[in-house]
């Protein structure tokens, strides 16, 4: 059985890169929507 933390942490990783390339790809589509 894999540890909790492990696995917590593995899955917090890839969700925060999967986040983090869909609001890349979305900012990179839409240049007029500016977070700043």
């Amino acid at each position: 059985m894999i540890h909790g933390r492990r696995a917590t942490t593995s899955f917090a990783m890839s969700q925060m890169l999967s986040v983090t390339m869909r609001q890349r790809s979305q900012r990179r589509a839409t240049p007029r929507v500016d977070p700043r």
